[in-house]
């Protein structure tokens, strides 16, 4: 029913001051929705919608309410990885406050990412509703706002090394979502140091990864986006790419046995 008041409304901001009276007297109730049923993602799905259509409603009017509500979000989903919170994370925050809020967008994304990597850690292939989730936010935020993502202090090689194991996931719209998040963090290199430095740590590793998806690892039905991978990394750095390419392919049956030597030296 509270979702209903703001969802489809729509009103000038300046003529919103009922609706923000709503929301006053709603945010004690709905942050105890948040906490007593965090264990129920349908709950906690419809609690970000309604958030959600509270801050396209009131647009500005919802400034004050905004830090309390990333907190809100983050402390639930450090208790319940639900992929509904970080699709709302980037959908409504990212999108909306990534260039009026950068450090605030900047300190989620890293909460977001730390709680990320202890659940990929124990068993990233059981979450792939979560891998998704997770390589659409920075996605969003990078094509937003590429400097809140790619600052000097944030976990790019972390993100990268996530990224390598989850295109070996034997998961078509994962492969597929994780290809969209690599090819636009590719195209910041060289331009910004931190993707520079992360891929220049990882390259072989990178490489490798790619073939291996290629060859057996990854769906057959994803080959094409892993191999639109090569095109940005030929573009910067050729050569490199060119040396890794040998002396990677050069191991006996990689990335598969059904590929001979010959074929692979053309």
């Amino acid at each position: 029913m509270i979702n209903s008041a703001f969802h489809g409304v729509s009103v000038p901001h300046t003529a919103a001051q009922p609706l923000l009276e709503l929301l006053k007297e709603v945010w004690d109730p709905l942050k105890a929705v948040l906490v007593l049923w965090s264990t129920d993602e349908v709950i906690i799905d419809e609690l970000t919608k309604c958030y959600w259509h509270a801050i396209n409603t009131l647009g500005p009017l919802f400034d004050p309410y905004i830090e309390p509500l990333v907190d809100m979000l983050c402390q639930c989903y450090e208790k319940h990885q639900y992929a509904c919170l970080l699709e709302s994370c980037a959908q409504g925050l990212l999108n909306i406050y990534s260039s009026e809020k950068p450090d605030l967008i900047a300190g989620m994304l890293q909460r977001l990412s730390n709680t990320t990597f202890l659940l990929f850690s124990r068993a990233m292939s059981d979450h792939p509703d979560i891998v998704q989730a997770f390589f659409f936010s920075p996605l969003v935020c990078s094509q937003a706002q590429p400097q809140i993502v790619y600052r000097r202090e944030s976990n790019c090689k972390a993100v990268l090394r996530a990224a390598m194991t989850a295109i070996t996931m034997q998961e078509y719209h994962t492969v597929k979502e994780v290809s969209r998040w690599l090819v636009e963090f590719i195209g910041h290199y060289p331009s910004s140091n931190t993707v520079e430095e992360a891929i220049a740590s990882q390259f072989t590793f990178l490489i490798t990864e790619l073939l291996r998806g290629i060859g057996t690892a990854s769906p057959s039905s994803t080959v094409e986006f892993l191999g639109d991978l090569f095109n940005p990394l030929c573009r910067m750095c050729p050569d490199q790419l060119g040396e890794t390419l040998r002396a990677t392919l050069a191991t006996e049956n990689f990335p598969t046995k059904h590929i001979s030597r010959e074929s692979k030296e053309t």
